[in-house]
């Protein structure tokens, strides 16, 4: 009865706040340039970038199944799922085998999602292995971006994945608090 439940479950926060997750999927599209190697994280923001993704050459990594299954439709890139062990609450793959293969690989650009921030606990998430392959990739991309709408400020889970001045880019909604932007900005990162 487990599986049912964990189905419904992700079925309703992939259908939560779509015109927001839209928004922050088109924001985030546009620092795309064809050529770029991608790390796109799971999550549902990350499955709206992947269905819009351009079809161009680019080399994209991800750790989300829909992602990749969203990424099988474009012919000039070229789409890599990163190995490991499946959760199946998410539909991710994360684990030291993941981390692993992360560790050999650099990325011009990373889109992550993030399930909480707050100025003092900085980007948080609730999974620890989901954590640690944040940490991964933020070790080995260029630019690091993270998705994150609204509702996510001022909500705070166990695990830090990175603070402000780690992230390159913030990619939000049009309703995020200005005093949070400012925070943001205040530390070199650029908000969308």
């Amino acid at each position: 009865g487990g599986i049912i439940g964990t189905d419904i479950a992700y079925d309703i926060r992939a259908t939560q706040n779509t015109a927001e997750k839209r928004l922050i999927a088109q924001k985030a599209l546009k620092l795309l340039t064809p050529g770029l190697s991608v790390f796109l994280d799971s999550g549902s923001t990350a499955i709206e970038i992947a269905s819009k993704f351009p079809d161009e050459p680019y080399m994209i990594f991800t750790s989300g199944i829909n992602c990749a299954l969203e990424l099988t439709k474009l012919t000039k890139a070229r789409s890599h799922l990163i190995g490991g062990e499946v959760n199946r609450n998410n539909l991710s793959v994360n684990g030291i085998r993941s981390i692993n293969e992360i560790e050999h690989l650099n990325f011009n650009i990373a889109f992550l999602g993030t399930t909480g921030f707050s100025p003092e606990r900085g980007f948080t998430c609730a999974v620890e292995a989901e954590n640690e392959l944040k940490r991964a990739v933020i070790r080995k991309a260029d630019k690091v971006v993270v998705l994150m709408d609204s509702r996510k400020v001022g909500k705070v889970n166990t695990f830090t994945f990175a603070f402000p001045h780690e992230i390159s880019v913030v990619v939000s909604d049009d309703k995020l608090d200005p005093e949070i932007k400012a925070l943001l900005e205040a530390n070199g990162t650029q908000v969308l």
